[in-house]
């Protein structure tokens, strides 16, 4: 059964075990790796797919869904796991501090939000004068974009889709590759988010500032999508530290695979 999942393993210890820089690996191992996560199947981490349905009336009953976690492989360098979501489950915006994410949806469907974090070089002067305090400002790089089991792996890196959420449209199942894992000593912790768009919160503004005022001729041009250094349109948001209080995520029994 854990023959392609051994083999997965076997690679991320030779990749993960020599970073380039903090958080940062061979283009070449982690594109190794995606290409064997790419055929990964949920026989192959000793797990079946399941059809849990859940809707308002579950809700009442049972509270939030849980999300659980699988743990395959966990070491200094890396950790190798399965999120298991039931339908209409989510995982909230979080980010992955000075880390590399390998994703694989192995059953089901989900919509992705996915952001990269724009530094203030890439801000405005108006955007920086009304920045909301303790928050960040993202590139929206995926915009309630649907996954299935068909989608090839996803990476995120430091500097790209580092900040993701995931919501459960059937019951699914993820794989994860962290590098390195949280460690809250080393300074990557899990951080939650809450998110306004930059339109939404300018908006807000406009009219909370002075309604008086209204100039035709001189349009607010932020409500564009802007573009990135490839001419792609693009939109952004701000990002809230915020604590998720419906998201219960769930440590479960790892399956016998006999992993070496």
């Amino acid at each position: 059964m854990a023959g392609r999942l051994q083999h997965i393993l076997n690679i991320a210890r030779k990749v993960f075990s020599n970073p380039i820089a903090p958080g940062r690996f061979s283009t070449a191992g982690i594109d190794d790796l995606r290409h064997l996560i790419d055929q990964l199947t949920p026989h192959d981490v000793g797990i079946t797919p399941v059809d849990i349905k859940y809707n308002k009336l579950t809700a009442i009953l049972h509270g939030t869904p849980k999300v659980h976690y699988i743990p395959l492989h966990e070491c200094a360098d890396f950790t190798m796991g399965v999120f298991s979501l039931p339908m209409s489950s989510s995982i909230p915006m979080h980010d992955h501090p000075g880390m590399t994410v390998l994703s694989k949806l192995l059953y089901g469907k989900l919509r992705v939000r996915a952001l990269d974090w724009l530094p203030h070089k890439n801000l405005t002067d108006i955007q920086l004068t009304t920045k909301p305090k303790h928050a960040r400002m993202g590139r929206v790089v995926q915009d309630n974009a649907i996954i299935t089991n068909m989608s090839p792996t996803s990476v995120a890196l430091p500097e790209h889709s580092n900040v993701h959420s995931f919501s459960a449209m059937q019951a699914s199942a993820i794989f994860d590759i962290l590098a390195p894992p949280y460690n809250d000593a080393a300074d990557r912790s899990c951080n939650y988010y809450r998110e306004v768009s930059v339109t939404d919160l300018d908006d807000d503004i406009e009219e909370d500032s002075d309604e008086e005022e209204e100039d035709d001729d001189d349009e607010d041009t932020d409500d564009e999508d802007e573009k990135d250094e490839h001419g792609k349109a693009y939109k952004k948001s701000w990002l809230y530290p915020a604590t998720p209080t419906d998201f219960v995520c769930e440590r479960a029994k790892p399956p016998s695979l006999n992993l070496i």
